[in-house]
């Protein structure tokens, strides 16, 4: 999507929901310019504070990418 320039909505801000939390997912996720990483099972708390964490980023307020210690539903 991010690579894609004749996207209209090429700034939408973009949630990895996924079971793995692996490096490697991670790392290609970080690559594709994701904004926000969850793991399954989502807690509500979580997912709140994820779609604050896509939206921020995308506006640029907090530019860097997700941490490990952001991946994890249990963080």
């Amino acid at each position: 999507m991010r690579g894609d320039e004749t996207l209209a909505n090429k700034d939408v801000a973009i949630i990895l929901l996924t079971s793995h939390d692996e490096v490697s997912i991670v790392d290609a996720a970080r690559k594709a310019d994701i904004d926000a990483y969850l793991v399954k099972p989502v807690m509500p708390d979580r997912l709140g504070k994820r779609i604050l964490d896509a939206v921020n980023h995308r506006k640029g307020i907090n530019s860097k990418p997700p941490r490990s210690s952001e991946m994890s539903w249990t963080d």
